[in-house]
């Protein structure tokens, strides 16, 4: 979060945050106008840093993680106002922890970006913005 703050204001930009665990609801927190959530995951996404989690991870991993990822993409989306923007990142590559997760709200994608390492010199990551509407 203080790194995220240093980069908004060296681009000029003035922001309100509040940092909140999603796993538990929150009714006091408000709405606002964008709700970022950088989920936990398996970290499919980063086997070239660290290969042992081709070894570590087991199906059963990734159906917990879906479990509690939906639970918090749940949680935090109630606090998104009328039209605004909901940013959903993981370092997985399974859509079980991506796309599917996003596609319960219902909401338009506005914007995805999604890495899938094909030369093992990058990570692999998914990234949504849904609007609601």
């Amino acid at each position: 979060l203080q790194r995220m703050h240093e980069t908004i204001q060296r681009i000029g930009y003035q922001i309100h945050t509040e940092q909140h665990n999603w796993v538990m609801p929150n009714r006091s927190l408000g709405e606002f106008d964008l709700v970022l959530v950088d989920a936990p995951c398996s970290g499919t996404g980063v086997v070239r840093k660290h290969p042992e989690i081709k070894w570590r991870r087991t199906e059963a991993d990734i159906r917990a993680l879906s479990i509690l990822q939906k639970k918090i993409v749940g949680n935090a989306a109630k606090h998104v106002r009328k039209h605004g923007f909901f940013a959903y990142s993981v370092c997985s590559v399974l859509p079980e922890e991506g796309r599917r997760i996003v596609e319960q709200l219902q909401w338009p994608i506005v914007k995805e970006w999604t890495s899938f390492p094909t030369s093992g010199e990058e990570d692999g990551f998914q990234v949504y913005v849904l609007q609601r509407e």
